[in-house]
């Protein structure tokens, strides 16, 4: 069966067997999506319903239900862009995709030769969820990481994995990130963007105690053939013995080699 799309230039080409399945409100809230591009980051209703031949007040209904979901961002003028999560799916099929490339023993390599446990995060909104842990026997009983696993989820702001993900978006995304949940106010993201902008200087992030009381983590993102940070990898130590130049230059050095490893394995080139 084929019939006309109500979407400009949309043919859809359906089998009988799928008659009365078929969403055409997904289908237009899609749509509304893919309508931005980098050549037209911010539309209005009226640009976004003559683009699409929709009806304005139909348009205004699918547009008020991305901006609640956090797809559409509405800003000055009543202009729209897109938000924090639009990204998501794309972003998070790469990252499955590509973390499954990701030899399994790298992570264990990084625990042996630190002697902490390693964890691999992918970063999801505005959380990271725990892919892979190599724990180390000496992770100690105050360690709140004996909790975490595969699937655990925390907020990716107060963590150095997330910190070394966030480091790596756009601003509009790193803003949305921030700001999610209980949010911060203007002087304080002021101060979250400036440290992720040193993150991506040095190419690792450090969370001193902020999760786990005496526990210090540092991380580096693993980026895919495209550059895109797909994932990061950290190392999780008491902060007692971090505290010389040593070992933070050491540990620093090996979450580095660690994830360029890690990246390597997905294609990405430095040199590239």
């Amino acid at each position: 069966m084929t019939t006309m799309s109500p979407i400009r230039g949309g043919i859809l080409h359906l089998p009988t067997s799928q008659e009365g399945r078929y969403s055409q409100s997904l289908e237009r809230g899609l749509a509304i999506l893919r309508a931005f591009t980098p050549e037209r980051p911010w539309m209005g209703i009226a640009e976004i319903a003559e683009h699409l031949e929709m009806s304005r007040p139909t348009t205004h209904r699918y547009a008020s239900t991305l901006v609640a979901l956090n797809y559409l961002e509405q800003g000055r003028g009543r202009k729209y862009r897109l938000g924090m999560r639009a990204g998501d799916p794309g972003r998070s099929a790469v990252a499955s995709t590509a973390i499954r490339k990701i030899p399994p023993e790298l992570l264990r390599e990084l625990r042996d030769a630190s002697g902490h446990t390693a964890s691999l995060a992918v970063l999801d909104g505005s959380h990271i969820v725990y892919v892979d842990r190599a724990r180390s026997a000496r992770q100690g009983r105050s360690e709140v990481a004996a909790r975490l696993g595969r699937g655990s989820r925390l907020p990716s702001a107060s963590t150095a994995l997330g910190k070394a993900l966030l480091a790596e978006l756009a601003e509009p995304e790193r803003r949305a990130a921030l700001t999610s949940g209980d949010g911060l106010s203007g002087r304080q993201l002021a101060r979250a963007i400036e440290e992720l902008d040193q993150v991506h200087r040095r190419g690792i992030a450090v969370a001193d105690q902020l999760r786990v009381k005496g526990q210090v983590c540092v991380a580096a993102a693993v980026r895919s053939r495209s550059a895109l940070p797909v994932a990061a990898v950290d190392i999780a130590i008491a902060n007692t013995d971090y505290s010389d130049r040593e070992t933070r230059e050491r540990l620093g050095s090996l979450v580095r080699e660690s994830a360029a490893r890690m990246s390597a394995e997905l294609g990405f080139s430095a040199q590239s």
